[in-house]
């Protein structure tokens, strides 16, 4: 009796094993559809960028060196460098509502020499919004102006020459105070590093940085103006980063070194991601066995890193910005594809195919805002050339622009039209 029971129940217990596969196969593609429809609403829901195209007047012989957005993403302030007909040198300086796209006001800063053009400097941080978009600095050969971001006025012209190279390699200035720190060729090797007080032209700490054992790489100042954060290149004979520390914190006030980090990449640009933390990028070109370049952030307590920042399939490289309050990241994501042959030396080359940049949360590392396609590079005059990037203190919007050696390409100023909200990474 009981055998046969046992034979009856056999059958029994079959159909509810297939039938709970079946269930549990129905759970888990309710659970996948979920998922997308989740996904898919917070897509939805993400914010949108509106795009402005501001395009200045060409004119012969002018040339954009700049632009910069105010921090709340409202006002664009832009400098073009124009060559007069004895080779004499005038910066011209334009503010634009970004709004309703009118020009605000504009004001010529002539050079006091007559001079061969390219001897206005090219330094990125040609002019920006500093101490809470209450001056803006523009620098000219051996000079930072700081103006009135109203009328332009200049409110102190700080002379920064270093021995016979009046031209500053890199220049920035602090998003909440009125001091600068510049980077300037030293004799024939890179580089001083000055701190500067915009308001009164005192000079307030300088490093020597001309007997470093790598190349330098880039610098950066913090929101306060009372550090500064300095990069550089160490390659080993393959082109790679060697594990050494290549970058370091300084103190304005003491001098001394605060920090050093090991980024166990090639830096190329630097940014303070807020007072306490440093966000650094990867110079790297895309290559098929290596890992895609990313964005790192780094606690400046501890020398920690924080998180990593980067498209899964493209990677993040030669940039990276942040906003001043440190809550939104900046980053670069080109779609490239890598030749061989050709190019310089016959050696490898990379072709952009696709322009964009990515916006990402700095505390959880989620996605925020992806741009749409930049310029067209195939109708460029600038074909190959990364496109300069800034984001607004707030972290609500970006500017667009290339310097072109043939004419003026339009400013774009891409905005969020809500506050951000973070999407799945």
């Amino acid at each position: 009796m009981d055998r046969r029971r046992q034979r009856a129940s056999e059958p029994q217990a079959s159909c509810r094993e297939a039938h709970n596969k079946r269930v549990a196969s129905l759970l888990v593609f309710l659970c996948l559809l979920s998922c997308a429809i989740s996904a898919q609403a917070q897509r939805d829901s993400s914010p949108k960028l509106s795009m402005v195209e501001i395009r200045p007047e060409s004119a012969p012989g002018v040339y954009l060196e700049g632009a910069a957005l105010s921090p709340d993403g409202g006002q664009v302030a832009a400098a073009f460098r124009r060559v007069g007909p004895h080779s004499e040198i005038a910066v011209s300086v334009r503010v634009w509502n970004v709004g309703s796209n009118d020009p605000i006001v504009s004001k010529d800063l002539y050079s006091e020499e007559s001079t061969p053009s390219e001897s206005f400097t090219r330094a990125r941080g040609f002019v920006q919004y500093c101490d809470n978009g209450s001056g803006v600095m523009v620098a000219a050969r051996g000079t930072l102006y700081y103006l009135n971001p109203r009328t332009l006025e200049v409110l102190h012209a700080t002379a920064t020459s270093i021995g016979d190279h009046p031209i500053p390699k890199q220049v920035f200035c602090a998003a909440k105070s009125p001091r600068a720190v510049v980077a300037g060729f030293a004799g024939a090797y890179c580089c001083l590093v000055r701190v500067y007080d915009l308001t009164s032209g005192a000079l307030l700490r300088e490093w020597d940085m001309t007997k470093g054992r790598y190349p330098f790489g880039d610098l950066a100042i913090s929101p306060s103006g009372n550090q500064i954060a300095v990069s550089y290149v160490p390659e080993n004979s393959l082109g790679r980063s060697k594990a050494v520390e290549n970058l370091e914190l300084f103190d304005v006030n003491t001098g001394k070194v605060n920090l050093k980090v090991k980024t166990g990449h090639l830096p190329g640009r630097i940014s303070y991601a807020g007072e306490t933390r440093v966000a650094t990028d990867d110079t790297l070109e895309p290559q098929p066995l290596l890992p895609h370049p990313e964005i790192k952030l780094w606690d400046l307590s501890d020398g920690k890193l924080l998180r990593t920042f980067g498209d899964p399939k493209l990677g993040a490289r030669r940039f990276v910005g942040a906003s001043s309050d440190g809550n939104v990241i900046l980053g670069y994501i080109p779609k490239e594809t890598l030749h061989s042959g050709g190019g310089i030396e016959g050696g490898l080359w990379n072709q952009t195919l696709e322009q964009r940049f990515r916006l990402w949360d700095a505390a959880t590392g989620q996605t925020i805002a992806t741009s749409p396609p930049l310029l067209p590079i195939e109708s460029s005059t600038i074909e190959g050339f990364d496109p300069s990037l800034q984001v607004s203190g707030n972290g609500h919007a970006v500017i667009v622009f290339w310097k072109s050696p043939r004419e003026i390409l339009p400013l774009y100023v891409l905005s969020m039209a809500q506050p951000a909200q973070s999407q799945p990474h």
